[in-house]
């Protein structure tokens, strides 16, 4: 109970003080901060996509991976340095064919597109958010949790992490 009115009241701050950011569109702000990093809009779409962002410390980071047409996966991540204007790194990798087929399994999972909504519990002091949104085979799912995500979301990132 407490942790559930703590999560409420930093989710109730992060809307106060992350401001003009919390009513953007998601999409928004992937394509927002790719650019700053001298991508195109279109490098914000992808099967899977994840935005995180800190409220107090600063920094945000835009994940996304996508599919091509001979079935390898490619991860493109953009992050922001703490509240630095001019820090912001993009990476680029290509999934090994393990993780791939661990991730296509995972993306499979019926259950996934079940959960929707918040999935996390407060667990840290720099709440911020984290979305990760899905789009595979023709369904669809988005997953919101704060700072640390709990099993669902943690296991997408380690998924995509690995090469």
């Amino acid at each position: 109970m407490i942790r559930r009115r703590w999560g409420t009241a930093w989710l109730f701050a992060a809307m106060i003080f992350a401001g003009p950011a919390m009513s953007r569109s998601i999409e928004d702000l992937h394509v927002d901060l790719r650019a700053r990093a001298g991508l195109p809009p279109a490098s914000a779409v992808g099967e899977v996509t994840i935005f995180r962002q800190a409220l107090y410390l600063g920094g945000s980071s835009s994940t996304v991976a996508r599919r091509n047409t001979r079935g390898r996966w490619t991860v493109s991540r953009v992050e922001t340095l703490g509240r630095a204007p001019n820090g912001v790194r993009a990476k680029n990798w290509t999934l090994s064919r393990d993780s791939a087929e661990v991730l296509e399994r995972w993306l499979d999972d019926p259950a996934l597109y079940q959960m929707t909504g918040s999935v996390g519990e407060q667990s840290c002091l720099d709440p911020g958010m984290l979305v990760a949104e899905v789009a595979w085979k023709g369904r669809s799912t988005s997953l919101e949790a704060d700072c640390e995500a709990d099993d669902p979301l943690k296991a997408l990132s380690g998924i995509l992490n690995a090469s």
